[in-house]
């Protein structure tokens, strides 16, 4: 962990309606465990609502409910999928 940055990590589920994106799980390890209280790190249930807007043709902005701080995700690689038969 770098000072002033940290990770946290929610094993859950996602459900999205319309431009509304809502997030239900638990605080867990970067390998998917459950967390211990360890301090000033967040644990227990976390859910949360957001506002999803396209900004770019390579960013998606998420605005939290709650929160006033926007979450940016960036396009890195696009990948196309080509189903085969089974």
């Amino acid at each position: 962990m770098r000072p002033g940055h940290w990770s946290e990590y929610i094993k859950g589920t996602y459900q999205q309606r319309s431009d509304t994106l809502h997030l239900k799980g638990q605080f867990c390890n970067a390998d998917y465990t459950l967390k211990e209280d360890a301090g000033c790190f967040r644990i227990g249930i976390y859910e949360e609502f957001f506002k999803v807007s396209k900004k770019t043709d390579s960013v998606i902005q998420f605005s939290s409910t709650s929160n006033i701080i926007p979450v940016n995700a960036r396009l890195i690689k696009h990948t196309t999928c080509n189903p085969k038969a089974l």
